[in-house]
């Protein structure tokens, strides 16, 4: 199957194969097909740092750039400044001084 991805996926196109995968995975070779059962749960998502960065991201999208101090009071999180730097390590959101914008 490597040899044939090889050949038709384009080099520097990778991340095509990848979802390709993960859609393959989620359609055809589902768990309750294959009967094979996850080794891991995902956290649950209210008041996770998944669901603070969504929020973050769909404020900012809708607002444009805002200062991190409305964000924080619109969306407080114990971890919502380490949250931001991540946000910032994944590219998708920027900071200028004291605003945060996409």
């Amino acid at each position: 199957m490597e040899k044939i991805a090889l050949v038709c996926i384009p080099e520097g196109k990778s991340n095509d194969r990848h979802n390709a995968l993960m859609d393959y995975g989620a359609t055809v070779l589902t768990s309750k097909k294959t009967g094979i059962k996850p080794l891991s749960r995902q956290s649950r998502f209210e008041g996770s740092r998944r669901q603070i960065r969504g929020k973050v991201v769909k404020y900012l999208i809708k607002h444009g750039a805002t200062s991190l101090d409305v964000l924080a009071t619109i969306y407080p999180h114990i971890e919502f400044e380490s949250i931001v730097q991540e946000m910032q390590r994944d590219d998708l959101v920027k900071k200028k001084g004291a605003l945060l914008m996409i």
